[in-house]
């Protein structure tokens, strides 16, 4: 346990300090010259995300950029969740499906999630999809 806090500590600082660097430099920061325009696209697509949470969901900056990291990894899930945070409706011409689940139908599931949430399970649906589909036939279980 005490190895599992210490590495989720240093991910932490880690994805601070990337956001530091982010906001300070433009996403410019430590970049080969052929990277620049990466990381520029790295830290602007998170921007909308963290600013949701920061700014509606009241979250600090450091538990804001460790819950936006899995949107990171899965564009496609990034990009929807952005337009719900834009519309605060979920896509209905050709929505994302994920091992026959698409946002809508697991607010539908579970109406107790936000768009956040929601996105997070897609996320999960993708990663960890057998961990996932339990989670949904149990019912969301909440501690």
């Amino acid at each position: 346990m005490k190895v599992r806090k210490t590495f989720l500590t240093a991910m932490i600082i880690l994805s601070l300090n990337f956001a530091a660097i982010c906001m300070k430099t433009g996403g410019t920061a430590l970049a080969a010259p052929d990277q620049t325009d990466r990381n520029e696209r790295s830290c602007l697509m998170m921007e909308k995300i963290i600013d949701y949470l920061v700014n509606v969901r009241n979250q600090k900056l450091e538990v804001a950029t460790k819950v936006s990291l899995p949107f990171k990894r899965h564009d496609d899930i990034r990009i929807e969740l952005e337009n719900w945070i834009e519309n605060q409706e979920f896509t209905k011409d050709n929505p994302l499906t994920i091992e026959g689940y698409t946002a809508e139908m697991i607010f539908t599931l579970a109406p107790f999630l936000d768009g956040v949430g929601v996105y997070n399970m897609m996320v999960a649906l993708r990663e960890c999809p057998e961990r996932a589909k339990r989670m949904i036939a149990a019912g969301f279980p909440r501690k």
